[in-house]
């Protein structure tokens, strides 16, 4: 795996942040190739009936037959139900927890990473997860015939181990909705209260301000869901000009069946163009606003957002 530095643009946020909408907009660019969320299909739903989002099933869909034989030239193996290119360890979640995912604290973490990252089991199995994205990396730019990767698998653990691949020139947007809409949109999506999603989401952006606390300057930029749905020639621009791409004027019409993404349903959905989603402000009652605003009101504030 020599050679150049393979840019890759990754996306970290909480689930039901509008990555799937961003990634549909952005993968259009003509320097950039995407598959949406690099790590493939959630446990919860059916690989035999999973739908590309070009409108075949994933395991007919002949743009992933293509994948599979390019990533057999490079000596991996391949499966749409397991793309098995996520950096956790372990073969159970107490396992995973304890080795490689967030433990939601900057001390913990690195005290776990300096003892983990001592073993020999723990270093060859990095090693050849690394081995595996770069793999799937330069399988996706040989078939698509572009060479910036666009990964929106937002978990800021990936993140993290991405950065210390020197093989990857890193670059991440972090993208922010309103901790209302994203607790109301997680709430009816997991059938979970909006309170359950106001910590979600605390979590998970406090995990990515702390790791993105050591990536190197000029490499992060925070688009929020609201301005890119506002405004999304602006947003555009600006992430065009952090990523270093060409300046192109994009379109803001979502056309996901012409790429292959894997991700939420709207992924098999076109728009005709962008719309701002915030349902939550007719649909949460005064009660739910205020719990949600208990939990993550202090940080919602710092991205911008008024109470």
């Amino acid at each position: 795996m020599n050679g150049p530095a393979r840019k890759l643009i990754f996306v970290t946020s909480p689930g039901f942040s509008g990555t799937t909408l961003f990634s549909g907009v952005l993968g259009r660019h003509p320097e950039v190739a995407t598959v949406g969320e690099m790590t493939g299909l959630i446990e919860s739903v059916d690989p035999a009936t999973y739908v590309c989002s070009c409108g075949e099933r994933i395991q007919t869909c002949s743009f992933w037959e293509e994948i599979e034989r390019q990533m057999e030239a490079r000596g991996e193996s391949f499966a749409t139900n397991n793309f098995s290119l996520k950096f956790f360890i372990g073969k159970h979640r107490a396992t995973e927890i304890l080795l490689s995912r967030s433990l939601h604290n900057t001390w913990l973490n690195s005290l776990r990473d300096s003892l983990v990252s001592r073993l020999d089991v723990v270093k060859r199995e990095r090693s050849r997860i690394a081995r595996r994205n770069l793999a799937f990396i330069d399988s996706l730019r040989a078939v698509l015939c572009k060479d910036v990767v666009l990964d929106v698998s937002k978990d800021p653990i990936r993140m993290h181990y991405l950065a210390q691949m020197r093989e990857i020139d890193l670059y991440v947007i972090h993208f922010v909705r309103d901790a209302r809409g994203n607790a109301y949109s997680f709430s009816r999506n997991r059938g979970s209260t909006v309170l359950a999603g106001a910590k979600h989401w605390v979590w998970v952006h406090k995990d990515v301000q702390r790791i993105s606390s050591g990536l190197p300057k000029g490499r992060f930029l925070r688009v929020r869901y609201e301005d890119f749905c506002r405004n999304p020639a602006t947003e555009l621009r600006k992430v065009q000009d952090f990523c270093g791409l060409k300046l192109v004027d994009m379109s803001s019409s979502v056309d996901p069946t012409s790429m292959h993404l894997v991700g939420n349903s709207m992924r098999t959905r076109g728009m005709a163009g962008i719309e701002l989603d915030e349902k939550w402000r007719r649909e949460l009652s005064s009660k739910d606003v205020d719990s949600i605003l208990r939990v993550a009101g202090r940080l919602n504030r710092s991205f911008g957002y008024s109470n």
